[in-house]
């Protein structure tokens, strides 16, 4: 069986490469390895094999490649809890003291 590991491991690394902990999160590092081992086997290899021997063949690219995954699901979830929304919250804007409308730079 002929599989392109050095294809789906180029695509991969672009991949892990693009994805940083923003508010704009990136894509799913994980759905674009599956989606690289689908189209270059041509629906022939199952993405959960390709995996475990990609973490036979290449540990550092499979360690990186969990990593990133973890990354994003942790931007995702940071995004959908708005710890973004907070963290973008300029100190110099009104914010509420008490729940009498007072504010701290009135």
């Amino acid at each position: 069986m002929q599989f392109s590991f050095l294809i789906v491991t180029a695509g991969l690394l672009s991949c892990i490469v693009n994805t940083s902990a923003n508010v704009h999160c990136g894509r799913n590092p994980m759905g674009v390895f599956k989606r690289l081992v689908f189209e270059e086997s041509n629906g022939t290899i199952d993405p959960k094999f390709a995996l475990g021997q990609l973490e036979i063949r290449e540990p550092r690219t499979y360690t990186r490649l969990l990593k990133s995954h973890r990354d994003w699901l942790l931007c995702i979830q940071k995004t959908e809890t708005g710890y973004f929304k907070r963290a973008a919250f300029d100190s110099s804007q009104r914010t509420p003291t008490s729940i009498y409308g007072t504010f701290e730079n009135d």
